[in-house]
């Protein structure tokens, strides 16, 4: 169980991707029980899109009306949509320079930065910073669509978060680039 920073409680899941190739995970649905009898069935999106094999990421389950149960049990987890590209197809090699991290008037954080794309022609990528506390542990994750990235050009980006939405104080962050 963890709370979020704005005090709502969750369980926090980790769903892995145990297979050999690249996994679309969508969601985790939950059953909670009172002994032998369901109260609840909640579901969480999965908020990092695409998992490599043996990646893990943490899905936040609220559990508000799930007051005294005793047991929970995965009613569902993992690929919600085949992937048919390869990883070096999804993830994408750009490259930032200038990133920081600040706090913005104490309720949110922002990522900034300069971001190249060296590599491919116009796309659209969509980053996702992923925010770690002093433990390596994932606390949250924050996305954002570029549009238009043309080949050889440098363009400033930035991604907030709310932090109500974190599960702990942000000490630093990494962004993966999703191809679409």
């Amino acid at each position: 169980k963890v709370k979020s920073n704005d005090g709502q409680n969750y369980l926090k899941c980790k769903i892995t991707n145990v297979g050999e190739n690249i996994a679309r995970p969508f969601s985790m649905t939950l059953q909670f029980y009172k002994d032998d009898v369901v109260i609840k069935e909640t579901s969480a999106f999965v908020e990092l899109k695409y998992l490599k094999p043996q990646q893990s990421v943490p899905v936040w389950v609220n559990l508000y009306g799930t007051e005294n149960y005793t047991l929970v049990k995965v009613k569902e987890s993992g690929p919600g949509f085949p992937v048919s590209k390869s990883e070096q197809q999804l993830l994408l090699d750009l490259n930032f320079t200038e990133t920081k991290m600040s706090v913005v008037y104490s309720t949110s954080y922002k990522v900034e930065g300069i971001v190249e794309n060296q590599n491919y022609g116009s796309i659209s990528p969509e980053l996702f910073v992923i925010f770690y506390d002093e433990n390596s542990e994932i606390i949250g994750i924050e996305t954002r669509r570029l549009n238009n990235l043309e080949k050889n050009v440098k363009t400033k980006f930035d991604v907030t978060i709310n932090n109500r939405d974190l599960f702990g104080k942000p000490k630093t962050f990494e962004i993966i680039t999703v191809a679409e």
